[in-house]
């Protein structure tokens, strides 16, 4: 398909009637990219279908897929998608949490011992969420492994998928409204501008 006019308006236009919009990493215009966020970016806020940026030349078919999750019904889409585009893939699905208000209980010289078990109860609670998600996705269990690290889900995603050796990283794609779609989520933006692998992001109901 060949279309004259804007290339960003033409290609989202194009995509409304596929199932997955496939995208080259690399912005279309460079120097507005500077200014305005990467074509990708842009494209991610607009488009209502899953979307791959392409990082590297395919060589074979998705072998290791990273799935992160944060138990939204976006979470649940992203490892749906994971399951339908990588059928023979093994899949890895990652949570990163943070305690709440523990940065406040560390300021305040609360016992560590009572960190520890504020820690330990709150990863007990997300691997408890992530075998729930896995359960109720269509994923065979023998292609399925999963992790849950404390840390900021913007600062480890991007090397937890690379210290494990994923070739495609699966994340869901937040937000509705007019500034949901102008800034794109933390974790998303910071995932797509580091990541070394292919990454998909997927809207709350995928067309697939």
């Amino acid at each position: 398909m060949v279309r004259a006019g804007d290339v960003e308006a033409e290609i989202l236009a194009a995509a409304d009637h596929s199932d997955v919009l496939v995208l080259g990493a690399h912005g279309l215009n460079p120097t507005r990219d500077l200014l305005l966020g990467t074509t990708a970016e842009r494209m991610l806020r607009k488009s209502r279908r899953p979307m791959i940026v392409v990082r590297k030349e395919p060589r074979a078919a998705y072998q290791r897929v990273f799935v992160a999750v944060d138990f939204s019904m976006h979470s649940m889409a992203a490892l749906a998608f994971a399951v339908r585009i990588a059928p023979s893939a093994h899949l890895h699905v990652f949570h990163a949490f943070e305690c709440p208000y523990e940065s406040k209980l560390r300021r305040a010289d609360i016992a560590e011992e009572i960190l520890r078990q504020l820690q330990s109860r709150c990863r007990d609670q997300a691997f408890a969420n992530v075998r729930n998600m896995i359960e109720k996705s269509e994923a065979p269990v023998e292609r399925v492994s999963s992790v849950v690290v404390s840390g900021n889900p913007r600062h480890v995603t991007h090397a937890a998928a690379a210290e494990w050796g994923a070739d495609l990283i699966v994340l869901g794609k937040h937000g509705h409204s007019a500034i949901g779609e102008f800034f794109l989520g933390g974790v998303t933006r910071h995932t797509l501008s580091r990541a070394e692998s292919d990454v998909a992001v997927i809207p709350h109901y995928p067309r697939l």
